[in-house]
């Protein structure tokens, strides 16, 4: 399991620290695959090299495809941080535009991504905020009504109310 991580982690970086695309986006031209099912696809959490910004960090949320057959995803994935119950802490992500939504395909073994950035959660007031670290994320893929876990290390909000995540859409 390690090993597959580090590989996936490498399949991320080249010596600038940039992405490696390892799906593609649909044509207009090739007829798109059906959409992944979410028994066949798995999430993972990692640090986006370079993504800590003035008041937060940016996050990588990767999907991989393990069925056996080409799928799609189009749009934007759910995400909410557990704590160590696996309760929802505070709200989920909002959506940020920063990525046109298009449709990516995905062969078996395939991975996509969608950015996450997270606020630092001590930059709101304690009493709104109700800090609390956070052990996962509970990601939904687009469209979808299973959801997978990935862990995670952060702080959270537990109070509903304040949108400190936000993520992109799903991106080859």
């Amino acid at each position: 399991m390690r090993a597959r991580i580090w590989a996936i982690v490498a399949a991320l970086m080249v010596t600038t620290g940039i992405l490696v695309p390892v799906a593609a986006s649909a044509s207009a031209q090739a007829p798109v695959p059906p959409r992944c099912l979410s028994q066949n696809l798995h999430v993972y959490f990692l640090p986006d090299f370079g993504g800590g910004y003035a008041g937060g960090y940016g996050y990588n949320v990767l999907w991989e495809n393990m069925g056996r057959g080409s799928c799609s995803l189009t749009g934007y994935p759910g995400i909410s941080a557990l704590g160590s119950k696996l309760r929802v802490l505070g709200s989920p992500a909002g959506r940020d535009p920063i990525d046109p939504v298009a449709t990516v395909t995905m062969p078996p073994g395939g991975i996509v991504v969608s950015k996450l950035l997270i606020t630092d959660v001590l930059a709101y007031p304690k009493a709104k905020c109700k800090p609390a670290p956070a052990f996962y994320i509970r990601a939904y893929a687009p469209g979808a009504y299973q959801a997978d876990r990935a862990k995670a290390s952060f702080e959270a909000c537990r109070a509903p109310g304040i949108v400190y995540m936000s993520t992109g859409t799903v991106i080859p």
